[in-house]
């Protein structure tokens, strides 16, 4: 679900600080507290540095953490599901800081635990307030903020994808909620420059859209206006390689892959990921070669084993002829 209570500004390191109680925990990473630990002005009674997302890992940290009043995250994607894993269980204030705009976990409200390495969602969480400081994510690495517009340029496959199974499954359809959300798409698109170049206008934009692109998907069920084909490909290659990726730039490349199959203007996707300087091609991600094609042969059994929703991938038989073609013809290498 989108959350309220989001808020903006060069200073909101500070207004946390002067709102957290007496006594509360953070949950973040090195790096991120070093930045956010001298401007807020306040000393947690227990820092958990976040390592393991897997769920076993999560409830052992969430244990060793000892009576406080209000649980800080600080950081990107993990040290925000950690926190709010923590308010889950003990029901105390939650606060949360994301230091990136590369995922949107500081604005949904589950839980992403791994469960066997797959993702899971659990919980449920309402922040007293999710600080967006312009300076500290600015000062993130651009790499990381720019791969943000991954899981919003997602929709464009992800419609086609729907639609088509509207057509050939039956499968329910709202033709007002596909609108919805590819307008977000388009205002996407027409800020390529301020997302590029990290603007304070960029990362409000991110954040916004990540805000009601879950309240769309929470209002519809599950994510289907969302994630589709792009996703899977992403998922299969995390599967097959056990590496991990900035989930946006390996996303951004299978908008720009499935698109391909899907007939559904891959030279824009192009056009745009490398206008806004999304790190994409296998070299870039450390993705070999073969590690790709058998990515691409392994798909459609994939899918099939994993129960994911019809798309693309169940429409195209993706053999050896075809990922060569994929190879020959797009700017991945």
């Amino acid at each position: 679900m989108g959350l309220k209570n989001v808020r903006y500004g060069q200073q909101m390191v500070e207004e946390v600080g002067a709102l957290l109680p007496d006594s509360f925990a953070v949950a973040t990473m090195a790096e991120p507290w070093a930045v956010v630990a001298l401007r807020l002005g306040r000393t947690p009674h227990y820092t958990l540095e976040v390592a393991d997302m897997g769920e076993d890992a999560v409830a052992q940290a969430e244990r060793a953490v000892p009576p406080v009043k209000a649980i800080l995250g600080v950081g990107g994607g993990a040290s925000m599901d950690m926190a709010k894993y923590i308010h889950w269980k003990r029901d105390i204030p939650l606060y949360l800081m994301p230091t990136i705009a590369s995922v949107d976990a500081g604005v949904t409200s589950t839980v992403a635990v791994r469960v066997d390495g797959k993702v899971r969602y659990v919980g449920q969480s309402e922040p007293e307030l999710v600080a967006v400081d312009y300076p500290v994510v600015r000062g993130a690495p651009a790499r990381l903020n720019r791969a943000g517009v991954g899981d919003i340029l997602s929709i464009h496959t992800a419609l086609w994808d729907w639609k088509c199974a509207s057509e050939r499954r039956q499968e329910p359809y709202d033709a007002a909620i596909a609108g919805r959300v590819g307008e977000m798409v388009q205002q996407m698109a027409s800020m390529a420059t301020d997302l590029r170049d990290v603007t304070d206008a960029g990362v409000k934009l991110l954040f916004d859209l990540y805000n009601g692109e879950n309240d769309i998907c929470e209002g519809w069920g599950n994510s289907r206006p969302e994630e589709g084909s792009e996703h899977f490909f992403a998922y299969n290659v995390e599967y097959l390689t056990g590496k991990h990726f900035v989930h946006g730039e390996l996303v951004c490349l299978g908008v720009y892959v499935l698109s391909y199959l899907q007939g559904n203007r891959a030279d824009w996707v192009h056009e745009f990921i490398n206008q806004v300087g999304v790190r994409y091609r296998l070299s870039d991600l450390n993705i070999t070669q073969e590690e790709f094609r058998q990515a691409l042969l392994t798909l459609n059994r994939y899918v099939r084993q994993e129960n994911l929703f019809y798309s693309v991938i169940d429409e195209t038989i993706i053999d050896e002829q075809v990922a060569a073609k994929i190879c020959a013809d797009l700017d991945i290498l």
